[in-house]
């Protein structure tokens, strides 16, 4: 599997559909798409030339925050999710940040866990109905 990534400061039309896809068909969500859009830069995915997965990274200052983030269930399971993670992280340190913060939903923690991510609180939050913890991972290296 051949991945690369584009990084842009619009949200791209595969972005979106992945979005549309694995959020409102998928999962149920109906106000997928806000303001922070506009704001963040959109990362998408494409293994082998087909746009699999994306995500957004947003925020100012040395926290700045990854969301928004899908992977198409053909490619769930082969790593990509991880690698999508990785240039998120590429992305928020090239902007200067030194940790970055995420929602994840409760029933994907292990998945963020296991790619260096712990819980910021116990506190769950929810996001229409479906339940969420804030995460964190430092990108400070030896932390």
């Amino acid at each position: 599997m051949d991945v690369t990534f584009s990084v842009s400061s619009s949200l791209p039309a595969p972005a979106a559909d992945i979005r549309r896809k694995v959020f409102m068909e998928e999962q149920g969500f109906k106000e997928e798409f806000d303001a922070t859009d506009d704001a963040a830069t959109h990362i998408v995915a494409y293994s082998d030339g087909v746009a699999a997965g994306t995500c957004r990274v947003f925020g100012e200052g040395d926290d700045l925050h990854i969301g928004r983030i899908a992977v198409l269930p053909a490619f769930r399971g082969t790593g990509l999710g991880s690698k999508i993670l990785r240039e998120a992280e590429r992305v928020a340190r090239a902007r200067g940040a030194r940790t970055v913060t995420l929602l994840a939903q409760t029933a994907a923690r292990a998945f963020y866990e296991k790619n260096g991510y712990v819980a910021a609180s116990e506190r769950t939050l929810y996001d229409e109905g479906v339940p969420h913890v804030v995460m964190e991972r430092s990108l400070v290296r030896g932390k």
